[in-house]
């Protein structure tokens, strides 16, 4: 008898990790962490998402970016969140700049 894998599941070779395959088209990239921040409000049928921030009902539409920008005071582009507190502008600062330092690697490597 003859067993089947069912579709979408590839072979792993790494039996017990967490990557479950290696096939680009079906991989999820992992949320970034503004998506704690904000509930999902609209989903459009171009795939474009309207957002509310959970501390000030701040509604956006666009992109993580937009939604990091809201928890940094040093960017104007939006306006930064009243309700956030030190701890989730210290998240957001440390996401940035690690983000930041990934860009300058890359751009290194070039």
């Amino acid at each position: 008898m003859i067993r089947r894998r069912p579709l979408g599941i590839l072979y792993n070779p790494y039996p017990g990790s967490c990557v479950r395959h290696h096939n680009p088209l079906t991989m999820v990239r992992q949320a970034g962490p503004a998506w704690k921040h904000f509930d999902m409000t609209h989903k459009d049928k171009h795939g474009n998402k309207t957002v509310c921030c959970k501390g000030c009902s701040k509604i956006f539409k666009g992109s993580h970016t937009r939604m990091v920008a809201h928890f940094n005071p040093d960017d104007a582009s939006v306006e930064t969140c009243p309700a956030a507190t030190a701890e989730v502008l210290d998240e957001m600062s440390k996401y940035i700049h690690e983000l930041e330092t990934k860009a300058e690697a890359a751009k290194k490597q070039r």
